[in-house]
């Protein structure tokens, strides 16, 4: 098979006979000794797996761009990598915020809740004002009239520290207290607020009731809180039986 590769490499070098001269047979050896070129199209480039070397890491600081970067910073000659699925870069984006609107979804209505919660921070900021504008000089700067802070103070009061599981033994059901982890207290923080503020049966608008609970809970007041109150307390009773707790 070699011999074959080589007079055909002769034969393309000008060569008449299948041997060759010995000059024409060593150039023809020497082209078939090169590694043939491949040449790989950007597509190609951007499909390939691993990391991006050429690339710069997203900056997660939402405020890049309303800051000064010097011209030696790498991000003014180097493409900076995309953000992921669910990298958000925002400066408005709340996780908190995020998750609790997600309770309130109902069949993926996500432009109406948008609505709904935009309002709801409105009416959080007039509640707000009209309370720092009566009070007396000494206690507006205590009032706090940023809904998000507002929200993450409410979720922050309605997180309860133990829930209750149901425990079978020996033929009896136990009412155990249980440690909740961060993620599951902020779930039942946004359960008892939704509960707290169901307009069921009545003409209220959802982000009125919404608005009010949350900035009552923001205080410590509140059916929000009275619900985590009232789960504390049960877990104060049954605290005999945290022995049947399941690991």
């Amino acid at each position: 098979m070699s011999q074959l590769l080589l007079g055909y490499a002769s034969r393309l070098l000008g060569c008449q006979s299948r041997s060759g001269s010995a000059a024409t047979t060593a150039a023809a050896a020497a082209i078939l000794s090169q590694q043939p070129v491949r040449h790989k199209s950007p597509l190609q480039k951007v499909r390939k797996r691993g990391p991006f070397p050429e690339w710069t890491k997203t900056d997660p600081d939402p405020h890049l761009f309303t800051r000064h970067i010097p011209k030696t910073d790498e991000r003014r000659t180097k493409a900076v990598r995309p953000p992921g699925k669910y990298q958000i870069f925002s400066v408005h984006y709340d996780p908190i915020v995020n998750s609790f609107a997600g309770h309130f979804v109902k069949c993926g209505q996500r432009d109406k809740l948008r609505d709904v919660f935009t309002q709801m921070m409105a009416e959080i900021k007039h509640i707000q004002m009209a309370r720092r504008n009566a009070a007396p000089p000494e206690e507006k700067a205590s009032i706090e009239v940023d809904p998000t802070r507002v929200i993450h103070k409410a979720v922050e009061n309605c997180s309860p520290l133990l829930i209750i599981k149901h425990v079978f033994r020996g033929g009896f059901l136990y009412k155990v207290p249980c440690p909740l982890r961060e993620s599951e207290s902020q779930m039942r923080a946004f359960k008892f607020l939704r509960i707290a503020s169901n307009v069921r049966g009545t003409k209220e608008h959802l982000y009125r009731s919404l608005a009010r609970e949350l900035v009552n809970a923001s205080n410590n007041e509140g059916k929000a809180v009275h619900a985590k109150l009232q789960l504390h307390k049960t877990c104060e009773e049954n605290r005999a039986y945290a022995n049947y707790r399941i690991t």
